[in-house]
């Protein structure tokens, strides 16, 4: 995993391990696109920092999507919370349209946020969120992932998500 100094830990605070880190400026580093409505965006302009960010779009499903390509072990060193960081920006999603961040605990895919166009998020802005995730709620397995998956209405739908820190405690 590529790990970032100090990314993450100014939010987090002492105690939490960076599991992995993103900025996609190398490509898709740990994750792995889905398909054609999930690509490395390069022009800068939507990227929080540096030049690339990860783009999805649409409403393809997993092709809609990208994820952890290697799950991370979260149970055996026993942590009780994981906190998935990140920054993102919308391009013409149309009010009620959304994009979700979902946890693989193993065996399947559970929704753990969701952000819905002029209700969380308007376009053209960049917002930093955190979803915590906690053992009490999920099942926490040697093979966690997570994905993000748009959920537009067409190809000009676009989230633009950068900078993911994955951490747990």
């Amino acid at each position: 995993m590529k790990l970032k100094p100090d990314a993450g830990r100014s939010r987090l605070g002492a105690g939490w391990d960076i599991l992995a880190y993103d900025d996609f400026e190398g490509g898709w580093g740990n994750y792995t696109s889905g398909g054609s409505d999930a690509s490395i965006y390069n022009a800068g302009t939507y990227a929080h920092q540096g030049m690339n960010a990860a783009n999805i779009q649409d409403n393809s499903g997993d092709a809609s999507a990208f994820w952890l390509t290697s799950g991370i072990d979260i149970d055996t060193p026993g942590y009780t919370e994981l906190a998935v960081d990140f920054w993102f920006e919308a391009i013409n999603m149309d009010t009620g349209e959304s994009f979700n961040v979902q946890y693989y605990n193993g065996s399947t895919w559970q929704t753990v946020a969701t952000y819905v166009a002029d209700t969380d998020f308007v376009n053209g802005q960049f917002y930093n969120e955190q979803v915590t995730i906690l053992e009490s709620s999920y099942t926490f397995s040697s093979n966690m992932k997570i994905k993000f998956e748009c959920i537009g209405s067409s190809n000009t739908d676009d989230i633009y998500i950068d900078e993911v820190v994955i951490s747990g405690n």
